[in-house]
């Protein structure tokens, strides 16, 4: 039985037999879709730069940018092709949503499971975004405490971006396994 491609925009079927291409990476092919949302986020900073005649406003759009906003999409989309590949696309794509909402949105008195939101796991990129961007610091433990939400340093955004990064990394790995053909008998 053949394994068929569920996400075609992560992971394309297996090459014919006899060809070794490697299959095109995940980012290479979410980064079209991410190009009109880096565009607007940095025309906006660029206009609030010129509106205040400071760069903090541009260069912030930069920091949330390559901080925030393009890790969390490799994450959302590294694990939705991974969903994609071990069940049916509609329930993959449900299921992504929900758990986007969950590790995003809602705060642990909101949730009966433990999220990472407010945390170093969260994928929201608070702590970078707090560190270097200048957000509001109730964007990085959102007003919790403990060990998973330590004080804003750059040790703790980096930290919060290497989580973010290896978590992705790790579902695109794991897609990648998922979509090697099997070979029966060997």
């Amino acid at each position: 039985m053949r394994r068929r491609a569920a996400c075609r925009s992560c992971w394309p079927p297996p090459p014919p037999a006899g060809c070794r291409a490697a299959p095109e990476p995940c980012w290479a092919r979410c980064s079209p879709h991410s190009a009109p949302v880096a565009a607007l986020l940095l025309l906006y900073g660029a206009a609030l730069s010129l509106t205040e005649t400071s760069g903090r406003p541009l260069a912030a759009a930069v920091i949330a940018l390559g901080t925030a906003v393009l890790p969390a999409a490799l994450l959302a989309t590294a694990f939705a092709g991974l969903l994609g590949l071990l069940m049916p696309v509609a329930a993959a794509r449900a299921v992504v949503v929900a758990v986007w909402l969950w590790a995003t949105h809602f705060p642990p008195r909101f949730s009966p499971l433990p999220t990472p939101t407010g945390t170093v796991f969260s994928p929201l990129g608070g702590y970078p975004l707090v560190a270097w961007a200048d957000a509001p610091r109730i964007w990085a433990a959102r007003g919790g405490t403990g060990p998973l939400r330590p004080d804003v340093t750059g040790t703790s955004a980096l930290l919060n971006l290497a989580l973010v990064l290896l978590t992705a990394a790790l579902c695109h790995a794991l897609g990648h396994l998922a979509a090697r053909p099997r070979r029966h008998g060997a």
